[in-house]
């Protein structure tokens, strides 16, 4: 299996040797600098495209809020059904496709976008050429989704078709139907 390498920065994130500093009752409460965590491997899973997505992100929930009761194979396969409604949707799966307002990619995706999960993803992909990289494209729309703190898949589909700003609007709500329907396979 292919490995691909990224860090992630979670900023605020307790270490164990903070919480030992934070029970300790002589020593003043001021708490060390959040600590990066080591890079992580990422293992790389393949889609009924026969394309990539990895599966470190996807054993994790996305943020704050998402059941941690919940297996994470189930999660990676709703993440991937999700992955396969939208490319459906937005290019049938067009890897070269270019929207009427500069999307590109099979996804779809604005070059606004990609910078906002590149930046949570830390790292700094060219949009160009990378946006025709459908496992590329997963891992920025992931990142995306962390960012903008969207948990469920009906706030990742509105997200990923109006943006940040307009989640609410009856267009989203539009497009998160025909995503469903997909989903279901009608």
């Amino acid at each position: 299996m292919e490995k691909i390498l990224l860090t992630f920065v979670i900023l605020g994130v307790l270490t164990l040797s903070t919480i030992g500093v934070l029970h300790q009752v002589n020593k003043p409460k001021q708490l060390p600098p959040p600590t990066k965590p080591a890079p992580l491997e990422v293992e790389v899973l393949h889609t009924t495209t026969d394309k990539e997505i990895p599966l470190s992100l996807t054993e994790r929930p996305l943020s704050e809020g998402v059941d941690n009761n919940s297996s994470p194979l189930g999660f990676r396969i709703e993440i991937l059904a999700l992955f396969n409604a939208i490319a459906k949707k937005e290019s049938n799966f067009n890897d070269e496709a270019v929207g009427k307002n500069g999307e590109l990619g099979r996804y779809q995706i604005k070059k606004a976008y990609w910078i906002d999960g590149c930046k949570e993803l830390g790292v700094s992909w060219d949009y160009e050429t990378m946006v025709k990289d459908p496992a590329k494209c997963e891992q920025v729309m992931l990142g995306y989704w962390i960012h903008y703190k969207a948990v469920t898949n009906e706030l990742r589909a509105r997200i990923h078709h109006c943006g940040p700003s307009n989640i609410q609007s009856l267009e989203g709500l539009y497009y998160w139907m025909d995503i469903q329907r997909i989903m279901k396979g009608n």
